[in-house]
């Protein structure tokens, strides 16, 4: 029931400063591990509805509940990222067995994959209420947080040993403060460099450049214009076409949703946005023959967004047929 109370509640400013101690305990209590997407489901509910109702009418109770929002935020984002990190396995790395102590695999096979769905359903809701509550969060408060996740990231990407779990997790924290927009220009341009080298290489495993393509897409959907600034553009084109010979299999259907992201923040009257289309063209027509299904429907919904930024069809379809008759070597 505790998603249902959550939904336009009329006492936050009274109830809500000691039940987020009880919340933060509740989540982190492992004998019961079905609460955490209760508790998470409704965190996000309350927090959209107080952001909602500051946005259309800001009078004092409003702005209280904004106020206690903003405080109890400071103990409950530190809480949810550390759950993300204890979804994803972090702090039991160690504790994993060897592949050799696996004297039953084929009859664990399906509870395994069982387990896997769980853990990533849940992972997905605690992400969901990072997003919904870090708008509400004091900005210094959130810019040290930031800080750390990216310092982080930047020592796992330079160590020498297997870090892929810690830097997935640190990616998908990147991917939910990306979501909640609440991040200004000088962190995105900071992320965008962080993430920029694992798009480039595939060094890092194909799951660690799949979360950077994922944060980049976030970054592409959410903040277009720092995409289609003239002096990042460019940048961000070459990175696309210079990233192709070391894309991922499994990275492809959000490659797609990133170069689909840029392209529809072109403008057709930009002779230098158009002059970019012809480049992209041809790995869109590739990909319509990928055998994975999400990768085709990507290919065919950003083949639509370029003919519809392009808005000269004829010209478009000359694009096309050079890029069919073109010869890949």
């Amino acid at each position: 029931l505790f998603p249902s109370f959550c939904l336009h509640p009329l006492d936050i400013e009274l109830t809500f400063p000691a039940l987020a101690q009880t919340l933060v305990r509740a989540m982190g209590d492992k004998r019961y591990p079905e609460i955490l997407t209760i508790i998470c489901t409704g965190l996000s509910a309350l927090a959209q509805d107080v952001s909602e109702r500051n946005e259309n009418n800001s009078d004092e109770s409003v702005e209280a509940e904004m106020r206690i929002m903003s405080e109890c935020s400071t103990k409950i984002l530190p809480s949810l990222f550390r759950l993300v990190e204890t979804l994803h396995g972090v702090d039991n790395i160690k504790k994993a067995p060897k592949a050799d102590d696996d004297m039953d695999v084929e009859g664990e096979g399906e509870e395994k994959k069982k387990n896997l769905s769980r853990e990533a359903q849940r992972v997905i809701t605690v992400t969901d209420a990072i997003a919904a509550i870090a708008p509400l969060a004091p900005e210094q408060f959130l810019k040290g947080l930031f800080k750390k996740v990216i310092q982080r990231l930047l020592t796992a990407s330079q160590s020498t040993g297997n870090e892929t779990e810690k830097m997935c997790t640190l990616l998908g924290l990147a991917q939910a403060l990306v979501k909640s927009q609440c991040l200004n220009e000088e962190s995105i341009s900071l992320l965008y460099r962080s993430i920029k080298p694992l798009i480039k290489s595939d060094e890092q495993g194909s799951r660690v450049q799949k979360r950077a393509y994922k944060v980049f897409a976030e970054i592409c959907q959410y903040n277009g214009g720092f995409v289609t600034a003239p002096e990042r553009l460019s940048e961000i084109i070459d990175l696309m076409i210079g990233s192709t010979m070391v894309l991922q299999v499994s990275a492809r259907h959000m490659r797609l949703k990133c170069i689909k992201f840029v392209v529809e923040g072109f403008d057709s009257n930009n002779e230098a946005h158009m002059n970019i289309i012809p480049n992209v063209v041809g790995e869109v027509l590739l990909s319509l023959k990928d055998a994975n299904g999400k990768t085709r429907e990507s290919a065919y919904q950003l083949l639509l967004s370029v003919a519809k930024v392009r808005n000269d069809i004829t010209t478009y379809l000359q694009i096309i047929v050079g890029a069919l008759a073109a010869q890949t070597h």
